[in-house]
C-alpha cells in the first residue's frame, strides 16, 4: 500500500498548499491507470465520508445524480445506470488524501485537485475525460473521517453509456 497523506502529517493546510500534498500520490495513481487502461479512462475526484460505507463502496456511487440534474455518465437513453452495474464497471475509489475529521479540508482538498487536473483532463484528448461539472462543488455529506478519492472508469464505456455534459 502507498504511504497515505494525512492531517498529522501536513494540518490544516492553506489552499495554495493542499495540491502539493495531494499530487503526488494522486499523479502516480494515474500513471498506473495509464499503463492499466491504454484506451484511456474517465477520471473522478470527489471527497468522500468513511463513516458508514467503505472508499471502495462510496467510488462505486459516484455515477448516481449526487447533486447534479443529470449524474455525469448515463445510458443510451440519457438515464441514470444502475448502482449494481455502474460499480462493476472498473476499479472502486482509491483515496488520495486522507482528511481525518475535518469536512473543510476534504472540500478544500477536493477542489484543489479539480483545479490541478481539470485542464489536463480536457486536454487529454479524450484519453482521460473527466466526470466533475463544476470545479470544486461537491462536498462529502456523512460523518467522518473523510478522505479526497479517486475512481476512474476504462473507456471505452460498455452498453452506450457516454458522458452527459
Amino acid at each position: 500500500m502507498r504511504g497515505k497523506l494525512t492531517t498529522e502529517n501536513y494540518g490544516v493546510l492553506p489552499e495554495e498548499r493542499h495540491i502539493t500534498c495531494l499530487l503526488p500520490r494522486t499523479s502516480k495513481s494515474i500513471e498506473e491507470y495509464k499503463l492499466l487502461y491504454p484506451s484511456g479512462f474517465m477520471l473522478s475526484i470527489y471527497g468522500t465520508s468513511t463513516g458508514s460505507l467503505s472508499i471502495e463502496q462510496e467510488g462505486k456511487m459516484q455515477l448516481t445524480n449526487r447533486g447534479y440534474q443529470t449524474p455525469p455518465i448515463v445510458d443510451v437513453d440519457g438515464k441514470t445506470i444502475a448502482q449494481g452495474v455502474q460499480g462493476a464497471h472498473g476499479p472502486g475509489g482509491e483515496s488520495v488524501f486522507d482528511c481525518g475529521s475535518s469536512r473543510v479540508l476534504s472540500k478544500a482538498v477536493e477542489k484543489a485537485a479539480h483545479l490541478h487536473f481539470a485542464p489536463l483532463c480536457d486536454a487529454s484528448q479524450g484519453m482521460m475525460p473527466r466526470t466533475w461539472r463544476v470545479i470544486g462543488v461537491g462536498a462529502p455529506k456523512g460523518t467522518g473521517p473523510y478522505h479526497v478519492c479517486i475512481r476512474v472508469m476504462p473507456l471505452p464505456l460498455p452498453l452506450g453509456w457516454r458522458r452527459s455534459f
